[in-house]
């Protein structure tokens, strides 16, 4: 592979913006609130992070990072409603790229009406119309970009939420390292000559890949891996997560003679996996290799969680990358999400962007 193949068919820049995260992430670190939030620390009993697609995904990725550093639980809402919990003990960061994603629209009005202490993230738009009008605190990021490629902006914008309400450390740090961990990994995977991203590229072409992880820390990259794959490759990925996939779905590797050698297991691993999950990733190994076309282990590297992670993110972001390229299709646009948009907002109901 050679740059000009990669720019004959990105037309919107993705892998310039990839190749940015780590610059990204230090811009992000010196970002300044437009309204900040106040220490809320001992008021709060849960936290709630709305969100969808790309900002979604930033919202899974802080998630599985702050798994074993919080002592409050941590709820994921992609949809229309807020669950009925949500209180005035409960924080509510509502993350839209674009703010008008209409999901998170209808889900932070709720929020707010349920007097929830509401926090809004993003680049603009209604949101940010939103949280102006409402005088809340709100944490304001570029958004000339797809919103999958704001990754490093919206990972750290929802971090500074996080740490300016006093429920962990200052993350100063923790972002200064993880920037300079991320320069060093994009050397690699942006080395469009050879590296690992490009080979398991290489062996994906035609295969159907399923994501494995653990439930915890690499939930978020999981869901990251399969979303890559489906925008940036336009083809279909599937995922579970262990331990619960060896108690159903192993059974259904057993009978599947007509798709033997077109499906591939990626499995991700985190440097501090429980030591019983680890043995079930090897023996789910073992099981499903004689069905699949290819199984591969992917472990984390970095020395904190964090890193651990945006390591993951990179790899699926480069693995999906070169892929479209050898499926010859631009990496860039989304015409089936595009057309869902448009069809909905036909409907007059709102705005379907992301």
């Amino acid at each position: 592979m050679n740059k000009e193949e990669i720019l004959v068919l990105d037309s919107a820049g993705i892998w310039d913006q990839m190749c940015d995260l780590h610059s990204q992430i230090r811009r992000a670190a010196e970002l300044k609130p437009e309204k900040k939030l106040p220490v809320i620390r001992d008021d709060i009993r849960r936290i709630i992070i709305v969100g969808m697609g790309g900002s979604a995904i930033s919202g899974h990725l802080v998630k599985g990072y702050l798994h074993g550093e919080l002592n409050i639980p941590v709820h994921m809402n992609m949809e229309y409603n807020i669950p009925v919990w949500a209180d005035e003990h409960t924080l509510v960061i509502a993350d839209s790229h674009s703010g008008n994603t209409e999901e998170t629209l209808e889900a932070v009005k709720q929020a707010y009406n349920k007097k929830t202490k509401c926090v809004c993230v993003t680049s603009g738009g209604k949101l940010a119309e939103f949280a102006r009008k409402k005088n809340l605190p709100l944490y304001l990021f570029p958004g000339d970009m797809p919103p999958r490629v704001s990754t490093g902006y919206q990972v750290v914008s929802l971090l500074r939420v996080i740490e300016h309400s006093g429920l962990i450390d200052p993350v100063d740090d923790l972002l200064k390292s993880t920037a300079d961990f991320v320069e060093r990994s994009l050397g690699v995977f942006s080395n469009y000559e050879e590296n690992m991203a490009l080979t398991l590229a290489n062996d994906l072409v035609d295969v159907l890949p399923v994501i494995y992880s653990n439930s915890t820390t690499m939930a978020g990259a999981n869901i990251r891996w399969r979303n890559m794959f489906h925008e940036n490759a336009k083809m279909l990925a599937f995922g579970n997560m262990f331990p619960e996939l060896t108690h159903n779905e192993i059974s259904g590797w057993e009978y599947m003679v007509h798709l033997t050698g077109r499906v591939g297991a990626i499995i991700l691993q985190d440097d501090h996996e429980h030591p019983k999950v680890m043995h079930r990733m090897n023996v789910t190994a073992d099981l499903i290799r004689p069905q699949s076309a290819l199984v591969k282990f992917i472990p984390s590297a970095g020395k904190n969680r964090l890193e651990r992670i945006l390591y993951q993110v990179m790899y699926a972001d480069f693995t999906s990358f070169y892929l479209a390229v050898l499926n010859e299709t631009d990496p860039s646009v989304i015409p089936k999400i595009d057309l869902l948009k448009s069809r909905m907002n036909e409907l007059g109901i709102g705005d379907a962007n992301s």
